[in-house]
C-alpha cells in the first residue's frame, strides 16, 4: 500500500487521530467512522477506510469483529507516525512588566500533535481537511509560505537591531512599543498554529510589524540626535584641522541616522563615535579653544582672539604654521 510512503488519504493526522481514539476503549469500526468523518458534516468523499487500513498494516490497531483496537503502546505513536512530519513554531520568552527587556524570538523546528479525544474530533477533522485543501492547492501555499519566511526574517533581524542598540548604544524602548512588541511576537505563533502559514494571520502580523517598526524608528531618530549632536558639532569645528579623518567619522556616524534592521550600519555607527572621541581627545580641546575653532571656521577670528592660551593650544598641536592673517577691508583708525 505504502511503496515507501502514505498515501495521501493516509495522512499522518488521521492515522494518529484514529488511534487516539480507540486508546482507552475498542469501538467498533462504524463508532470510530462517526468520530473521524461525522455524519452531520456531509462529507462528499471518505478516507475513512484508507487511514483505517494504513494503522492497521501499520500494525498500530487490530481489528476483530469491525471492532478497532489499539496494538501498541500509546507513547510509540507521535515517534513512530509523526517521524517525518515537521514544522515551524514561534516560541516566546515573554518580557517582565516593566522591566524594560526586550521580548526574544526563536524560530525553531519542532513536530506538533493534537491528541483528539470524544469531545473535539470534528474541530479535528475540519484542521485536517483544511491542510488537505492546502496540499492541493500547493502553489498558493508555497507563497504563502514564502511570505512568512520573509516575515519571519524580518521580525528577526529587527530583534538583533534591538538587542545590539539595546547593549551597545543604550538605547530604550517605551513602555507602549514593549507591549506592541509582544503582542506582534504573540500574534505571529497563531500563523502556523494550523501546520500551516495562514494569509490573514500573515497580513495581520505584516501590519502589526510594520506600525511597531515606524514607532521604534520615531523613538530612535530622537535618541540619536541626543546620542551624536554634541560629537557631530565639535567634529565640523576641527573640520578644518584633519578634513579626512573628520568626513569619515561624519560619514560612518551617519549611517546610524536612519532607524534599520541593518545591524552593520550600528555597528558602523559606534565605530565611528568612538574614533570621533579619541580625536577629539587627542585635541586637548577647552571651550575657549573651541570657541576660537568655531570663529576661525566662519571666517571671524581676528588677532584678538590669539590670547596665551590659543597661542600654547596651536603650537602644541603643529598648528601655528597654518593660521594665516590679513587684512580685511575698511579704512585704519586715527
Amino acid at each position: 500500500m505504502f511503496q515507501n510512503k502514505m498515501v495521501t488519504p493516509a495522512i499522518p493526522e488521521r492515522v494518529y487521530t484514529l488511534c487516539k481514539i480507540v486508546e482507552k476503549k475498542a469501538m467498533s469500526t462504524s463508532e470510530v467512522k462517526e468520530k473521524m468523518e461525522p455524519s452531520y458534516l456531509n462529507q462528499k468523499s471518505s478516507y475513512y477506510n484508507d487511514y483505517k487500513n494504513a494503522a492497521e498494516e501499520l500494525q498500530l490497531i487490530t481489528v476483530t469483529d469491525n471492532v478497532l483496537s489499539l496494538a501498541v503502546d500509546a507513547s510509540v505513536l507521535p515517534t513512530y507516525i509523526y517521524e517525518q512530519l515537521g514544522m515551524p513554531i514561534i516560541n516566546l520568552q515573554k518580557a517582565d512588566s516593566g522591566s524594560g527587556v526586550i521580548p526574544t524570538l526563536k524560530i525553531e523546528p519542532e513536530i506538533s500533535m493534537q491528541a483528539a479525544d470524544d469531545s473535539d474530533e470534528p474541530k479535528d477533522m475540519k484542521d485536517l481537511r483544511q491542510r488537505e485543501e492546502r496540499r492541493d492547492n500547493k502553489a498558493a501555499q508555497e507563497a504563502l509560505d514564502q511570505r512568512f519566511s520573509v516575515l519571519t526574517s524580518q521580525i528577526h533581524s529587527m530583534m538583533l537591531a534591538l538587542q545590539y542598540t539595546k547593549e551597545k548604544m543604550q538605547f530604550q524602548l517605551n513602555d507602549q512599543i514593549l507591549i506592541d512588541l509582544e503582542s506582534l511576537l504573540q500574534e505571529s505563533k497563531g500563523i502556523v498554529k494550523s501546520g500551516f502559514a495562514e494569509k490573514d494571520p500573515i497580513a495581520q502580523v505584516e501590519n502589526a510589524h510594520k506600525t511597531v517598526q515606524q514607532n521604534i524608528k520615531k523613538d530612535w531618530t530622537k535618541h540619536y540626535s541626543t546620542m551624536t549632536n554634541s560629537t557631530k558639532s565639535t567634529l565640523q569645528v576641527i573640520s578644518s584641522i584633519d578634513t579626512e579623518k573628520v568626513s569619515i567619522c561624519l560619514e560612518g556616524i551617519a549611517k546610524g541616522a536612519s532607524w534599520t534592521t541593518s545591524i552593520g550600519d550600528f555597528k558602523s555607527m559606534n565605530q565611528s563615535l568612538a574614533e570621533a572621541k579619541k580625536l577629539i581627545d587627542g585635541l586637548g580641546l577647552d571651550q575657549q579653544i573651541i570657541a576660537f575653532l568655531q570663529k576661525m571656521n566662519k571666517g571671524k577670528a581676528t588677532v584678538a582672539d590669539l590670547d596665551e592660551n590659543v597661542l600654547r593650544w596651536l603650537k602644541d598641536e603643529a598648528l601655528d604654521s597654518r593660521v594665516k592673517l590679513s587684512f580685511v577691508g575698511g579704512s585704519r583708525r586715527g
